[in-house]
């Protein structure tokens, strides 16, 4: 077995067989440098005039964009290059993270009442998290995410100390991507400020 074919066979126990080249490769490298380059900013000098809600969401913006163009949607493809499908997730995950980054001090959001397009934005960001993940470690931890998404509606429905008042759907959405105890809660803050410095330096 050559160095090709062991490089491919770690890709594919990795969840990904996309193999890029060219143009696709360049463009992959560009947004990786860019993203590796902005955390070790933020580890050596700290955060360049923005807040620490805007540098975790601009850590899982870029790293949804990387996911997106690195694998694909499912394995054994072969794929040479980057599908339009994954372009426009790519570029819509961007779309997303900019638009909570700037509507974060929105009055809407400070209320706790989101606009329908802001409830859109949001449940939008969760479908992409989910679509991410799968791709990345399976199905197994997108179904644990989901049975807890159960539990919040499903709460009024359980015994003892299961039970919970039954949140509204608006109010779901709004509590796990615009407050900092759901998606940009204590694991994204791990992730962005140790995990990816961390695997960054563990080569050198």
């Amino acid at each position: 077995m050559d160095d090709k074919q062991q490089q491919q066979m770690i890709s594919e126990l990795e969840g990904s067989d996309r193999v890029l080249s060219g143009f696709w490769a360049l463009s992959l490298l560009v947004v990786a440098v860019f993203m590796s380059a902005f955390h070790l900013y933020v580890a050596g000098f700290g955060l360049p005039g923005i807040g620490s809600k805007t540098f975790l969401i601009f850590h899982l913006t870029l790293a949804l964009v990387l996911i997106f163009m690195a694998f694909p949607i499912k394995r054994k493809l072969g794929q040479k290059k980057i599908p339009i499908y994954d372009i426009a997730l790519s570029a819509f995950s961007l779309y997303v993270g900019l638009f909570i980054i700037q509507r974060q001090d929105a009055s809407s959001i400070m209320s706790g009442d989101p606009t329908g397009y802001e409830v859109f934005i949001g449940l939008t960001l969760i479908l992409l998290v989910l679509e991410a993940t799968r791709r990345v470690v399976g199905y197994p931890l997108v179904i644990i995410a989901l049975i807890f998404v159960a539990y919040f509606f499903l709460g009024e429905y359980m015994p003892g100390q299961f039970y919970h008042s039954r949140g509204d759907f608006e109010r779901f959405i709004y509590e796990i991507t615009y407050r900092n105890n759901g998606i940009f809660g204590t694991p994204i803050y791990a992730s962005a400020q140790f995990v990816f410095i961390f695997i960054y330096s563990v080569p050198y």
